[in-house]
């Protein structure tokens, strides 16, 4: 999966929202605050309900849409005209580019908000 997706050049598009959203995340907040909110957010989203255990669902889609793309490339790359081939190819990664950009849009939104919830819970001990 990882080695399809490496030799289409796609595995950027994978990676990149991770590293944006962990400059979003570490900026938010201090160093501090992310070494006591973290913790406790992983501690209570373990405990807690599926649809407030935001990163796991981050990395399920992540490694979902990474499984069915490279099983999209390699059914692309079976493609005898390279006109056609590399046509796919194109809108394949603009779909992924896409997806994974509105995906990291909505997970920062529901990310930042949980994160001032559990900051100001600790606050108001």
């Amino acid at each position: 999966m990882l080695k399809t997706l490496y030799k289409e050049k796609c595995l950027r598009y994978f990676i990149i929202p991770e590293i944006i959203l962990l400059f979003i995340f570490f900026f938010k907040f201090s160093i501090l605050a992310v070494y006591v909110i973290l913790p406790l957010y992983v501690f209570e989203s373990i405990f807690d309900n599926i649809f407030f255990n935001i990163p796991l669902i981050w990395l399920l889609f992540k490694i979902t849409t990474m499984y069915f793309c490279s099983i999209k490339f390699e059914k692309i790359n079976k493609i005898e005209d390279e006109e056609k081939k590399k046509k796919e190819k194109i809108r394949l990664k603009i779909i992924i580019f896409l997806l994974n950009i509105i995906a990291l849009i909505i997970f920062t939104i529901f990310s930042i908000d949980l994160v001032n919830n559990i900051f100001n819970t600790l606050l108001s001990f």
